[in-house]
């Protein structure tokens, strides 16, 4: 209560059970990592909603030198906004972690709605729930740009169990991870009712529905831009879809990679059209310079979504609205001069390595002469036995 606005409120590490108001004060609350930069004190600095209350209220005008930094926020329970209420407001959360939160109705972890901004950097929100939408984050007539966060394991069972970007609102996700969320509709994403979001530089994979848009559902005069991202996994089948846009909505991918969905990968339906270009899409799909291979991560069994130097989507996409820089910060193109990657993750070389084949003899070619002269360099060619003639 004694702060006035420009203050820095800097907390000691230790559990703080309470609920947190600005209460239109311009200040910056944060941990030691504030003035340390050691990150051990985001997960040792605990603000505790102890199930009472929002955790912490930013929804008094604040403006944007209101910030909040290096905490662990959890164990709020509210209507809307369990872990981080804003309204009105404009604030920047930073190096959070913020989970275990639930809410009633509307923003499990993350509520901003009626004309907020809020910048949400290097956080990660996971576990939170909400019992009707967004999960993790819920945007209504608000602003958010979501960089270098990972959001995960959210669930929301009616509609948008990580994101819910609704009601005239715009996101910029970039460099983002998001993961394993649940919903009804829009496992990941839902954009909806005049809504926008562009994402870049993103990776999405494990993320489930039980009617429509795995990864992302886009409805009512919306429309979102999607750059440079991995859609991998999301466990689209004949009942849902994965990246869905209906009711009068846009979509514009590029650069981007859209695989091992299940059965129904891109769909639109009511006047909503879907334009794909320079990507890598299960099945194939109509647009300039599109392909559909095997992109050739490097584990993906592991979660390594790196491409492997022998994956065709090497150098394969546009630098017409490219971001200079890969989800890790790595120069995009790389080498300078060449085609950007598809996908998140750029590769150090500007053009596939051949891989190797097996040439097979009889199977492939009926002679070892004729595999020999299909052979390039460093193939092998493979011959069963029998007697060759010739």
């Amino acid at each position: 209560e004694s702060s006035t606005d420009g203050d820095t409120v800097l907390v000691a590490e230790g559990t703080y059970t309470e609920n947190i108001n600005y209460n239109g004060k311009n200040i910056v609350v944060g941990s030691l990592y504030l003035t340390t930069q050691d990150t051990s004190y985001i997960s040792t600095t605990i603000i505790d909603g102890g199930g009472l209350d929002v955790v912490v209220k930013i929804t008094t005008g604040e403006d944007q030198t209101t910030e909040l930094v290096g905490f662990t926020i959890q164990n709020g329970q509210s209507v809307n906004g369990g872990g981080i209420e804003m309204s009105g407001s404009t604030a920047s959360l930073k190096n959070l972690v913020i989970k275990e939160n639930e809410v009633t109705m509307r923003g499990g972890g993350i509520e901003c709605r009626d004309g907020c901004i809020a910048d949400i950097i290097n956080s990660k929100i996971f576990n939170n729930y909400s019992a009707q939408e967004g999960g993790g984050i819920r945007l209504y007539n608000a602003t958010a740009n979501i960089t270098n966060c990972e959001i995960y394991d959210n669930n929301a069972p009616v509609r948008a169990g990580g994101i819910d970007v609704s009601n005239n609102s715009t996101a910029t996700i970039n460099g983002s991870i998001i993961h394993t969320n649940t919903s009804q509709i829009g496992g990941a994403i839902r954009i909806y009712n005049g809504s926008s979001l562009t994402l870049i530089n993103s990776l999405f994979y494990n993320n489930s529905v039980t009617e429509s848009g795995t990864a992302l559902d886009c409805r009512t005069l919306s429309n979102a831009t999607i750059i440079n991202t991995n859609i991998i996994n999301n466990n689209a089948n004949a009942n849902n879809n994965c990246v869905f846009a209906d009711d009068n909505s846009t979509l514009i991918i590029y650069n981007s990679i859209i695989r091992d969905n299940g059965t129904n990968n891109i769909l639109h339906e009511n006047n909503s059209t879907i334009t794909v270009d320079y990507s890598n899409i299960d099945d194939g799909y109509d647009g300039e310079s599109n392909i559909d291979i095997d992109p050739m991560f490097v584990d993906t069994a592991n979660g390594d979504y790196h491409l492997s130097d022998y994956s065709s989507c090497i150098g394969a996409g546009t630098t017409t609205g490219a971001p200079t820089t890969d989800i890790e910060g790595n120069p995009r193109p790389n080498p300078e001069g060449s085609n950007p990657d598809m996908g998140a993750y750029e590769n150090a070389l500007g053009t596939p390595t051949y891989l190797p084949q097996v040439l097979n003899v009889p199977t492939d070619y009926s002679t070892i002469q004729a595999a020999l002269t299909a052979a390039n360099a460093t193939d092998t060619v493979l011959v069963q036995p029998g007697t060759y003639t010739e």
